[in-house]
């Protein structure tokens, strides 16, 4: 580069190099709005109070609204006839008795509001005038200022009410502004005319300081030993308790004097609102030269307070801080969302793609199409060098990579080529590119550079690949020797892909390259490239060494992980196990060995130390959550976004830029919201029906029931619930159960603030819900509701009582009657048997006397049939005319007659057999007189030899009568004639 050239470059630096914005540039402060939009009742705020639930309570000129920071209701005059006057100067709770009342001081004197029924009653007892001030001592007694009738005190048990003597006197001690109460005991109060009282609410000892200022005291703020003291048009002052001496305090910028109130916020600083000057905060109290911030209504900004014209100042449980205003309204400054530093640059566009810092505490950064910019951090103060011309397309102005090499020089890469700075007031050197083939298209843009500890440059070209000099032949300023490194398809130790979007050099001098499609280590002894990991579609954003083995790589769409460099094995962070973003631009480690990544949807925070020392041990658990903390645009990050090349170090502090500007803070004083208030029930609806509008309740609003008794049909029903949150309440979420039936806790985001059931059987059930804050951070309180769902009158105790006596009854009767039964068929068993018994021995009997008869029969036929030989043989005699041996023959013949008339068996078998033979011969006629006395014989069970004897046959014979008499009665083959007989 010639001499002449040089010159003319530095001529043209010096023209464009100028310094900008010599004020104080503060970080922003980022303002909330609440206006008549969100539900205000009326834009001039009267007062402001925080009662016990976390529920902000806000008075004006129109009412009473309550701001749980999702929802905004109102009360006034209108909508409740019981509260006659809409204008709440002063609001307070009974906080120590707990009894869910509000105290409200109106112009025309004093009311409570049960906020279990939402019903107002006037303090009757109390004068009609307006109240400016109410305050719970340590006892639960309300201490309450008038504008003209002093001070009272009121017993809210007993109620009874107390003029305090001490400023019932004649004159202005009448009319109190202003009351604050410090522990224990002591009250101070601000009276119209200037006057400061030191007031023992035990004693009643008090004492009068007078200020020289004959002006109105319109707020006290206690600060350890000393009082703050705000005046209408005297300023701000400052009253030393132990000297009892008062102090103006003057500001080395003029500030306005007509202060309306004090707040002293969680870090210390001094906060102090105006009615005309807007909003002021001071660091420390310097009498003699007090520096101060302040904030002022911009209509171009919709962040910036909503008026100049701020009458109350207000600090919540969570240290955040509420301005109510004349006429705009209310302004919120919420500190956790203002955890990261946000700065801007006054320019249309605040879009930082580059950053670096230098060694003598400055920063610089390039925004886009705007140059160079470099920023001192201590004087908060920042110049602008245009590396180009004053076009506003210039490609040296549009800036792609600012890098410090360990030399502490400053490398800039643009559209057009690459500088050197040696350091920040320094001339610097324009490099262009070589002009050979592969930049024929005359891309020019340098997206990467890093200098190793070989003295080597190597810088990346858009998307042309990597060029590396020798640093010697650049500082020099020669013509620089190069070697051009291009992705070679067929060659697989060549550099992965053309695009190379950061480098980095390792603990052993290994260099690493991220590409767009993976990570490439660099060997020196092959001068070629190793892929180290498997999935070349991975787009490499970023690459930082951690430790001497490990090095932490982040890509576009597959997260971060954490590389061992000795066996490429890889921890991966994704949003799959808790990261917030995928797409990684930024790598930074900051002193406590957290790793932090700027992403493209916030910033998250990586607990590295622990998961090294887990590697070390020799594994990661699975559960990767724990170690991940992720911030998003409500803790203050400038955008969603961040850039990448627009990450740096600096000192103790990391600085993150992007599309809005930058974030510059301190890693150890990013601390967790660890304030979560209690969840809400907010409705119970019945078959979509909200129980408010149920008489049973008697309007008994829902947050204050503890237990809801339901009918069986009443078994589909809906638990509406809020968390009361005044930080990010849109990123807050639940865990609710319903014990009883849910096994376990169902997990739910801010939208999904409700949990239905249907069909539940009849029981009785708790309802628990506790919430997360935005940080994550769980309630430590649960709330809870007794649900209770009675049986249909079935399933009652006194129908069940009912219904077992009447069981016990019937199965009495019921056991009476089957033992009766029982009894009766026993009984009758038992005649049956007996009746049995008794047949079966008259059968027996009869059998035997049958067999006799039988016996008899035989030897009687035997008889006979001699008889009749006997007179065979006497009528063969000759002497047939004998009258001796006729009347021989006639005795015989009479004797054979005689035998022949007695009873006949057949006359007898039938009595004994219920005329079996009569029956058996009707139902088979063709049986014979033989069949019959043979049937008759086998029903007395003869044998066979026996029937064949009566009948003198042989049993052949009777064999064959037998089977005559079966064909007969046509019997079955299978049944036996005998079986038949006896069962005929």
């Amino acid at each position: 580069m010639n001499s002449i050239k040089n010159l003319l470059l530095f001529f043209l630096l010096f023209l464009t190099f100028y310094s900008g914005l010599s004020q104080n540039n503060s970080p922003l402060v980022k303002f909330e709005n609440i206006s008549k939009d969100e539900g205000l009742l009326h834009s001039y705020i009267l007062s402001m109070y925080q009662d016990s639930r976390g529920v902000i309570w806000i008075g004006s000129w129109g009412g009473l609204n309550s701001y749980d920071g999702s929802n905004m209701l109102s009360y006034n005059s209108i909508l409740n006839k019981d509260f006659s006057n809409s204008v709440v100067f002063a609001i307070c709770e009974q906080k120590k008795t707990m009894n869910d009342c509000l105290w409200l001081g109106t112009e025309s004197g004093l009311f409570v509001f049960e906020r279990a029924k939402k019903i107002f009653k006037r303090v009757t007892n109390f004068p009609a005038t307006a109240v400016n001030c109410i305050i719970e001592d340590e006892q639960g007694i309300l201490w309450i200022a008038t504008s003209n009738r002093g001070l009272f005190s009121l017993n809210p048990k007993t109620m009874k009410l107390t003029q305090c003597a001490a400023f019932n006197s004649k004159g202005s001690n009448k009319s109190i502004s202003c009351m604050v109460y410090e522990k224990p005991n002591i009250l101070w109060v601000g009276s119209s005319d200037g006057t400061l009282h030191k007031f023992n609410c035990i004693s009643g000892e008090y004492h009068s300081f007078k200020t020289i200022f004959n002006v109105p005291l319109t707020s006290l703020c206690v600060k350890s030993a000393n009082l703050l003291v705000a005046t209408k048009g005297e300023g701000l002052k400052f009253f030393n308790k132990e000297k009892e001496t008062f102090s103006s305090i003057k500001f080395v910028q003029p500030v306005h004097q007509d202060i309306t109130g004090i707040e002293v916020d969680k870090n210390n600083f001094i906060w102090f609102s105006t009615m005309g000057g807007g909003l002021y905060k001071i660091q420390n109290i310097n009498v003699d030269q007090c520096v101060s911030q302040n904030f002022t209504e911009n209509s171009a900004n919709r962040y910036s307070i909503s008026s100049n014209f701020i009458r109350l100042i207000f600090k919540d449980e969570a240290g955040n801080l509420w301005m109510g205003s004349s006429g705009g309204g209310i302004s919120k400054i919420d500190f956790f969302k203002q955890r990261f530093d946000h700065f801007v640059i006054q320019l249309n566009d605040n879009n930082i793609r580059a950053v670096c810092n230098d060694e003598k505490g400055n920063i610089w950064f390039g925004i886009e199409n705007e140059g160079l910019f470099v920023y001192n951090e201590k004087n908060r103060t920042y110049t602008n060098i245009k590396l180009g011309s004053n076009a506003k397309f210039d490609a040296k102005n549009n800036i792609k990579i600012i890098y410090r090499d360990k030399l502490s020089r400053i490398w800039v890469g643009t559209d057009d080529g690459f500088f050197m700075f040696s350091n920040a007031n320094a001339q610097p050197l324009h490099f262009s590119l070589p002009q050979i083939n592969f930049f024929a298209d005359k891309v020019n843009s340098v997206i990467a550079i890093y200098c190793t500890s070989k003295n080597e440059l190597w810088i990346s070209v858009s998307d042309k690949g990597l060029l590396k000099y020798k640093l010697s032949e650049i500082l020099n300023e020669k013509i620089p020797n190069y070697k051009l490194y291009q992705h070679e398809s067929e060659k697989k130790s060549s550099i992965a892909h053309n695009v190379v979007r950061a480098m980095h050099e390792d603990a052993q001098g290994n260099l690493w390259f991220a590409t767009n499609r993976g990570l490439n280590k660099y060997s020196y002894n092959n001068d070629n490239f190793q892929l180290c990991t498997e999935d070349v579609t991975s787009c490499i954003a970023e690459v930082k060494h951690a430790g001497s083995s490990f090095l932490w790589v982040g890509t576009f769409g597959k997260g971060a992980y954490l590389l061992n460099t000795n066996t490429f094995a890889k921890i991966d962070f994704s949003q799959s196990n808790g990261l917030c973003s995928n797409n990684i631009n930024g790598i930074l480690e900051s002193n406590d060995g957290a790793v932090w990544l700027s992403t493209g949807k916030g910033l998250a925070r990586i607990n590295a130390m622990e998961i090294y020392a887990l590697e070390k041990d020799g594994g990661l658990p699975y559960d990767k959550q724990k170690w991940i903390k992720n911030y998003s645009k409500n803790s203050g990050l400038q955008a969603h976004e961040f850039n990448l090349n627009s990450a740096t170090k600096f000192n103790d502090k990391l600085l993150f830029g992007g599309p809005k500007g930058f974030n510059f803070f301190d890693p150890q004083k990013i601390v967790a919201n660890n304030f979560v208030l209690p969840v809400l029930i907010c409705d119970f609806k019945i078959f979509n029906r909200s129980i408010t509008e149920d008489s049973l309740y008697k309007g008994l609003q829902p947050e204050y029931l503890k237990s809801i008794e339901l009918d069986y049909t009443q078994n589909y029903f809906s638990i509406y619930f809020n968390e009361v949150c005044h930080t990010s309440p849109e990123e807050v979420s639940y865990e609710y159960q319903l014990e009883g039936f849910d096994a376990d806790w169902i997990h739910a985001n801010s939208k999904q603030n409700s949990a239905s059931y249907t069909n539940l059987p009849y029981g009785t059930y708790v309802f628990k819900v506790r919430g997360f804050n935005a940080d994550g951070v769980k309630s430590n309180s649960i709330t809870q509701l007794r649900i209770v769902i009675s049986p249909p009158f079935w399933r009652t105790i006194w129908f069940e009582t009912l219904a077992f006596v009447l069981c016990v009854v019937l199965l009495v009767f019921a056991v009476n009657f089957i033992t009766r039964k029982r009894s009766q068929k026993r009984n009758a068993m038992l005649e049956a048997q007996l009746e049995k018994v008794e047949k079966e021995k008259l059968q027996s009997e009869l059998n035997y006397k049958l067999r006799e008869l039988a016996s008899i029969k035989i030897h009687v036929d035997k008889k006979t049939e001699k008889f009749n030989d006997v007179k065979n043989i006497l009528l063969s005699s000759e002497n047939k005319e004998d009258h001796t041996l006729r009347k021989a023959i006639s005795l015989l013949e009479k004797e054979i007659g005689d035998v022949d008339n007695s009873d006949s068996f057949e006359h007898n078998f039938n009595l004994l057999h219920n005329d079996f033979l009569s029956r058996l011969t009707k139902a088979c006629p063709a049986l014979s007189p033989t069949d019959l006395k043979i049937c008759a014989y086998m029903r007395m069970n003869l044998s066979n030899n026996e029937i064949a004897e009566l009948l003198n046959i042989t049993p052949k014979s009777l064999e064959t009568s037998r089977t005559r008499i079966r064909k007969k009665l046509q019997l079955d083959p299978s049944v036996y004639l005998i079986q038949f007989i006896l069962h005929f």
